[in-house]
């Protein structure tokens, strides 16, 4: 009778990982391009068709990016995605906490 090994994970991120790592960074980047373009965010339909995505799988990305504090979204609003701008300490600062000189509220 011979002992198995056990599965050891490999250093770093596995395929999977990466994969999604990669496809998040893919969906913010359309969403930045998008709204430099169209002076709005898309839609999640527009996401999903442009990404080659179901809108669930969007979701779930934007889900990513939220929690990761690079976007986040309005509620109750159609095409409610607001990237978050980073301050010069790298904090995201959202819209509604940024004054007209530049400054934010605490």
């Amino acid at each position: 009778m011979t002992r198995r090994r056990a599965h050891r994970r490999p250093e770093g991120l596995s395929k999977r990982e990466q994969h999604i790592q990669q496809t998040t960074e893919q969906v913010y980047a359309f969403i930045a391009r998008y709204i430099d373009e169209n002076h709005g965010p898309p839609s999640i339909a527009e996401i999903a068709q442009a990404m080659y995505l179901a809108p669930s799988s969007v979701l779930r990305y934007i889900d990513r990016l939220e929690a990761q504090q690079r976007l986040y979204r309005k509620e109750y609003q159609a095409r409610n995605i607001v990237l978050v701008e980073e301050d010069a300490e790298d904090e995201p600062v959202p819209p509604e906490r940024r004054l007209p000189d530049g400054r934010h509220k605490p």
